[in-house]
């Protein structure tokens, strides 16, 4: 038998951390895009588009990392060079501002060599809207919340899009990103 597909399609988010400090922040917001550090992968489309052949290139580059370490990192750069798709959402919870900012991918990944604060991998990234995080579950804080630099977020993204698609078709703090 064959499952009808829903008719509405679940969008795919990502959770993406500003550098230590959030260092990146205004970077993000003013320059519209959001980026990741180890300018010394270089430009990553040089890559071939497998996992493996990332985590080859990261163990090369870190040759003392762990595997697990390995698989992370360099699971990372794959997914943020070719399973972000123009299109999905971004989520940047500013740890300093206590705010969560959301966006839209708006471009294919690029490597800079302006090296803006460390952060060569970029995506452009329109920014939508943006809430304090207390409007979040405590659970689904604490998903934005866990210590990694890029993920995608699962557990809470349906809470997460419902509290967006409020937000813009109220207009309420939506299009212009508080910094």
């Amino acid at each position: 038998m064959k499952l009808k597909q829903s008719a509405q399609r679940i969008e795919r988010m990502w959770g993406i951390r500003a550098g230590i400090g959030g260092i990146a922040h205004l970077q993000f917001l003013e320059r519209g895009f959001v980026g990741l550090s180890d300018p010394e992968m270089g430009d990553l489309r040089k890559i071939p588009p497998d996992r493996q052949s990332f985590y080859a290139a990261y163990r090369r580059l870190r040759p003392g990392e762990t595997a697990i370490g390995i698989r992370g990192i360099g699971g990372k750069f794959f997914r943020f060079t070719h399973e972000i798709d123009i299109g999905d959402l971004v989520v940047y919870p500013s740890l300093n501002e206590g705010r969560i900012f959301v966006g839209r991918v708006a471009g294919q990944y690029t490597y800079s060599n302006q090296q803006i604060e460390n952060l060569p991998h970029q995506r452009s990234v329109k920014w939508i809207c943006n809430f304090p995080k207390s409007r979040l579950s405590k659970t689904a804080q604490r998903e934005l919340g866990a210590a990694r630099t890029f993920f995608e977020v699962k557990s809470h993204s349906v809470e997460i899009s419902s509290l967006v698609r409020q937000l813009i078709s109220t207009n309420s703090q939506a299009n212009v990103p508080k910094k």
